[in-house]
């Protein structure tokens, strides 16, 4: 069973969104509805569903993308017209249909997403079983094919589709690739995420701060935050 929720106003949630989605997906559960930007992002954390759907005509979702790291979900625009198409593209998205094609294409965005996603549950379920992870990963950048060391990563931080890896030399590279991308490349047993757009290597972290909500202390000085439902589990990961 894979969970959404509905970014949209309320009458068109309830009218064309959710009847439209019970009646021909069994596999698909609505676990939430959002009809305002107040509280938006903590609820979306909260439900943390696999799918998002979202209505820009109704409501700003852009300024709810800004504060998520929408690489953690399938994200499906759905507009009266194309006008967002573009800005959609740089959020990262990963649907964009419109309300007069919505019934007619539907089935193919979700199958399309539903491949997809059990493509990266297969995916992970052999990492998690995979104790030979390699040493190193390979990143595609404009110059060619990098080869990094993982033990030169101290940390990657996610800026919508982008990734920022800070590596223990001090520089910075820049990845157009999502943070889950890079994530499920890494060893688990390694690599922890403190955050939705934080992935931090364990052999770095010097201290678990408990202040301001709690944070972690990297061996390059940076405070990464941990969300509060991560918090405990960090510090048992790590005591253990």
């Amino acid at each position: 069973m894979l969970s959404y929720i509905i970014i949209s106003n309320e009458s068109y949630a309830k009218d064309t969104f959710i009847p439209s989605l019970q009646s021909n997906y069994n596999i698909l559960k609505c676990v939430g509805t959002i009809f305002s930007n107040d509280g938006s992002t903590q609820k979306i954390n909260e439900l943390n569903p696999d799918i998002i759907f979202l209505d820009p005509d109704t409501l700003d979702v852009f300024s709810i993308l800004d504060k998520i790291d929408n690489s953690c979900y399938k994200t499906i625009f759905v507009s009266d017209t194309e006008k967002y198409a573009y800005s959609a593209f740089l959020h990262g998205v990963n649907e964009y249909i419109l309300k007069a094609d919505f019934l007619r294409v539907l089935d193919k965005i979700v199958l399309r997403l539903l491949n997809n996603l059990y493509a990266i549950e297969e995916l992970n379920h052999h990492k998690n079983t995979d104790s030979d992870k390699s040493n190193r990963i390979s990143i595609s950048t404009s110059e060619g094919l990098i080869f990094i060391e993982v033990s030169n990563i101290i940390r990657i931080e996610a800026d919508r589709s982008y990734c920022y890896l800070h590596l223990v030399c001090g520089s910075k590279m820049t990845v157009c690739k999502s943070l889950k991308d890079i994530e499920q490349r890494l060893p688990t047993s390694q690599f922890y995420r403190t955050h939705n757009s934080h992935l931090v290597n364990l052999n770095y972290v010097k201290m678990i701060g408990y202040q301001d909500g709690g944070y972690v202390l990297m061996i390059d000085e940076s405070h990464i935050p941990i969300a509060r439902r991560r918090k405990n589990e960090l510090v048992n990961y790590m005591t253990a």
